[in-house]
């Protein structure tokens, strides 16, 4: 690493470390059931110092982003991993279908929702929205491998990656509800809960879309998958779809 790459990553470190908040960092380590190091800095004030120290140092070439990200991650304290995940969010427009390989180990690497949900729906969801061409296929290869992958979090990642494209007013969802269909009875709440949160955003637009899915699926879906999907739909949808779910 460069000593000015160094030197980005000493002082967000530093500035980071100077907002500790031991109190927090115990209850936060403890509500994310966390193996790592916690500072008890809050997620807001991380993102603010990072983008901060970007643009001090002005951060906007590949090659420097990836090396950022990589020094930051490989340290196991939850805000310096958060902060890798905030350069990248910060600095996706930098990022391809080629950087997915290091999205996917820090995947593997994150251990906590609080890391795989960023970045899998503001960085490799993200990408796949603006994505054409062949890219587009690369990326849905990706996300399809992690489907049925044997980690959870990888599993709700690929779940996660379809949110940006459920909040569009007219995308195609049948990846999504593929992915949902074969993982609705998966046995682990992250799961069910992504599944939900998907379905929520999707119905924040397309509520008829959502109930035409989930009311002849009720039978396999669990309390935590229906209660975030019939959020936002009209009130005599939610109202069928609750009453029908309790009486199976």
């Amino acid at each position: 690493m460069t000593t000015e790459l160094g030197g980005f990553v000493d002082i967000l470190r530093g500035a980071l470390r100077d907002e500790a908040d031991p109190k927090h960092a115990v209850r936060e380590k403890k509500f994310l059931k966390s193996n790592f190091d916690h500072w008890g800095v809050p997620v807001p004030r991380v993102r603010k110092l990072t983008q901060q120290t970007l643009r001090v140092f002005a951060i906007d070439d590949h090659d420097e982003v990836i090396e950022i990200v990589e020094s930051l991650w490989t340290q196991p304290v939850y805000e310096l991993r958060l902060a890798a995940v905030e350069v990248l969010i910060a600095r996706r427009n930098t990022l391809s279908v080629t950087d997915m390989p290091l999205c996917e180990a820090m995947l593997r690497g994150a251990r906590t929702w609080a890391l795989v949900d960023p970045l899998a729906i503001n960085v490799a969801g993200a990408m796949a929205l603006e994505a054409t061409g062949d890219d587009a296929s690369e990326f849905d290869g990706y996300f399809d491998r992690w489907a049925v992958d044997r980690d959870v979090w990888v599993r709700r990642a690929a779940v996660l990656s379809q949110l940006p494209l459920a909040r569009t007013p007219d995308g195609d969802p049948s990846r999504f509800f593929g992915y949902a269909d074969a993982l609705l009875e998966d046995p682990r709440v992250v799961i069910r809960k992504a599944i939900g949160k998907v379905l929520r955003e999707m119905g924040r637009r397309r509520p008829g879309v959502v109930y035409a899915w989930l009311r002849p699926r009720l039978d396999r879906s669990s309390g935590v998958t229906m209660r975030e999907a019939v959020k936002y739909l009209d009130e005599a949808q939610r109202d069928e779809i609750v009453t029908a779910f309790w009486d199976r």
